[in-house]
């Protein structure tokens, strides 16, 4: 089995899925949002999460940009991001990049409670490095809360906000510098992702979601300025 799976879209929504091989079923979300909306996506799946990079033993965290740009981790996952990314911009506009993690179900424990769904990470910190507008953000966890999904945003200093110069959500932020490439990253709760059945549910509603925001992208606040999303 290939260790990554690209595919080519028509809409300019990149998926990407860094962890294929160890978070459950988020391939398979992936693969949903590509059957659902025609759109672009990177999947690693047979790279095991790894502190140390090691090709031979398929070692290394595709999460990490470090990592990323090592030897043969970089030709099979990095390259096709790169590419996607430049074939999107040059026709169909600027890219939006959704990469799916899974998060375990113990954090809904943590916080006294079962609602968390999703938390979305876009580089928030006490020093921020938004990788996508706020406006943005703000108006894709409007749609979600919307279709019943109770979306978190990762805050700073925390584990989910996507802030880390190593973290992938930063790749055209602190590698490449694109402010018009727009990227969040979005973790999943377990229990969205349990079977092959729910992924795909999953999958499809946060593809069509996806293609709303972008009808939404160039306008501003186009999201339920009442709805006060929690962070964590």
């Amino acid at each position: 089995m290939e260790r990554v799976s690209t595919y080519r879209g028509s809409i300019p929504v990149l998926v990407v899925v860094p962890h294929g091989y160890d978070d459950t079923n988020t391939a398979i979300i992936a693969e949903e949002i590509v059957e659902e909306i025609d759109a672009y996506a990177v999947i690693n799946r047979g790279w095991r999460r790894s502190d140390v990079h090691d090709y031979d033993k398929s070692f290394a965290n595709c999460n990490n940009i470090n990592h990323i740009h090592e030897d043969v981790v970089k030709e099979e996952f990095l390259d096709p991001i790169i590419k996607y990314t430049n074939i999107i911009y040059d026709k169909l506009g600027p890219p939006n990049v959704f990469i799916i993690h899974g998060v375990g179900s113990s954090i809904r424990k943590e916080l006294g409670g079962n609602t968390l769904d999703v938390i979305v990470g876009y580089g928030e910190g006490k020093t921020p490095s938004y990788t996508c507008p706020v406006d943005y953000k703000h108006t894709f966890m409007s749609l979600m809360h919307k279709a019943g999904i109770c979306a978190y945003q990762g805050k700073a200093g925390g584990n989910y906000s996507g802030r880390s110069p190593s973290n992938l959500c930063q790749l055209f932020r602190s590698k490449y510098y694109d402010e018009d490439t727009y990227t969040m990253q979005l973790e999943i709760i377990r229990e969205l992702r349990s079977d092959e059945f729910t992924a795909r549910e999953t999958g499809r509603v946060l593809g069509n979601l996806m293609q709303d925001l972008l009808l939404l992208r160039d306008y501003d606040k186009n999201y339920d300025a009442n709805v006060d999303f929690p962070c964590i």
